[in-house]
């Protein structure tokens, strides 16, 4: 028995559409002929092309940049205390590897500030 032969539906190809849309985007006609270009379905061909061009932006519309908040207390005592902390591990283990000094001694100063007190805590304060 033979199959029955599907009927192809009238339509563009995907390669067709990608270079339709390179040229109302205004790519070059490479981009339309690349082969990234060419796998992607149509919609998608589509929105790459569109993203392709940057669209330019006047500097005067950007957005102001905030400021940055101080550190804050943990930051400050982390920044101080770090140093220390790291040494004395490294002095107890030479084996231990750098990311493995890094936990413990993050654990080590995270348990500490945990237990300090509140007066304790404000010495840490950075300035204003």
């Amino acid at each position: 028995e033979e199959k029955p032969k599907k009927e192809k539906k009238p339509g563009f190809s995907t390669m067709a559409l990608v270079s339709v849309f390179s040229r109302l985007a205004g790519v070059s006609g490479s981009l339309a002929r690349s082969p990234a270009a060419a796998g992607l379905p149509a919609v998608l061909g589509a929105r790459f092309l569109a993203t392709k061009k940057k669209a330019e932006t006047d500097p005067a519309e950007e957005k102001p940049k905030k400021e940055k908040r101080p550190p804050g207390k943990y930051a400050a005592f982390v920044k101080s205390e770090y140093a220390n902390a790291a040494s004395k591990i490294t002095k107890a283990s030479p084996d231990l590897s750098k990311k493995d000094v890094f936990k413990s001694a993050s654990k080590a100063l995270s348990e500490k500030w945990k237990t300090m007190s509140e007066s304790e805590k404000d010495a840490f304060k950075p300035p204003a």
